[in-house]
């Protein structure tokens, strides 16, 4: 016995297509950060190099936004502490894998992370920050 379907094959095939559509804009971009690496240490007023990986950024147009914060290390607080006022960069394409940065004046730490901003978030282990002599223009990011 052959079923029939109330729709034709071509409303099927549009159904079908929004539908895909729809799953590709969901996509998250979210690349894996290869440096700064847990033992990382950057100097406060340095300029370094954050990495990540390229693999499954689907778009070429796709851009991100890097900011820095930190983990305060306390049981239970999950805080990322991120300074989203003063990203350490912003517009940059995801498909480069690279960017550089300014390490900004701020207090020395060793539970800094880097946060890499698609349309989603992905954070770096956390990493150390020195700063021998910090001015009293060191943002405190407490």
């Amino acid at each position: 016995m052959r079923h029939s379907s109330p729709l034709s094959i071509p409303v099927r095939l549009i159904l079908l297509f929004a539908t895909l559509g729809w799953i590709a804009s969901a996509i998250i971009i979210n690349p894996k950060i290869i440096s700064p690496k847990a033992k990382t240490v950057w100097p406060a007023g340095s300029i370094q190099t954050v990495t990540w990986s390229t693999q499954d950024i689907p778009e070429k147009d796709a851009t991100g936004t890097i900011v820095l914060g930190y983990l305060s290390g306390k049981e239970g607080d999950t805080n990322e502490h991120l300074d989203y006022k003063n990203p350490l960069a912003t517009g940059f394409k995801l498909t480069k894998g690279r960017q550089n940065i300014v390490i900004p004046n701020v207090e020395e730490r060793k539970t800094y992370i880097i946060v890499l901003f698609g349309d989603s978030g992905n954070a770096s282990p956390m990493f150390t920050i020195t700063n021998p002599t910090p001015s009293k223009n060191a943002r405190s990011r407490r």
